[in-house]
């Protein structure tokens, strides 16, 4: 699923106001899936932070602010474009 130009610039402001809510909310960035801190530049580089779509755009899933989530690359890099458990939740709920 390729993006255009627009949708790019959206991606990149939801990218940063995730991890700007979640730096407001709490203090830090950390992943919301093994709960390590990341930053940006890391000495480590299974903690940079990256930012992952709970539901995969591959299956369905939009980018908006309550299908994204801060993680650690490493996370994110396993996760790949598999669903958790608790998104699976999410979406039987939702329909």
């Amino acid at each position: 699923m390729k993006r255009n130009y627009a949708e790019i610039g959206k991606w990149l402001k939801l990218k940063a106001k995730c991890k700007a809510d979640q730096f407001e909310k709490h203090g830090r960035n950390f992943c919301e899936i093994c709960e390590c801190y990341v930053v940006n530049y890391p000495k480590e580089l299974s903690f940079t932070i990256s930012v992952d779509h709970i539901i995969p755009r591959s299956r369905g899933g939009k980018d908006e602010i309550e299908n994204i989530r801060v993680t650690c690359l490493l996370c994110n890099y396993k996760k790949a474009d598999t669903i958790t458990e608790k998104a699976k939740l999410k979406l039987i709920k939702a329909s």
